[in-house]
């Protein structure tokens, strides 16, 4: 007889929730209130980007009860035209 056993196991680790993904509505949006905050332009292809990834949102979290502050992304490889005329110096990532 061969016997299979799975063993599954879940790791309750505290989450950052990450922070808000800009597309051209909402930045402008944002932009428009009164709030502070930084803007993380980026390329989901950019090591650079992809390591920076969990302290941001480690960051974003940290301020998520902020309510005049703000933590956000860009995917500069959907929301292209947006890179463009806020990030038009294409080097990734860039926080404004």
């Amino acid at each position: 007889c061969t016997w299979l056993v799975v063993v599954s196991v879940v790791l309750h680790l505290p989450a950052c929730q990450g922070t808000q993904e800009l597309d051209d509505e909402s930045i402008k949006t944002l932009l428009s209130t009164d709030r502070g905050g930084m803007i993380k332009f980026y390329q989901p292809w950019c090591g650079h980007s992809t390591r920076m990834k969990p302290d941001w949102d480690f960051l974003a979290d940290h301020f998520k009860d902020e309510s005049s502050v703000f933590i956000a992304d860009v995917n500069c490889q959907i929301e292209e035209s947006l890179c463009t005329e806020y990030h038009p110096g294409g080097t990734y990532p860039t926080i404004l």
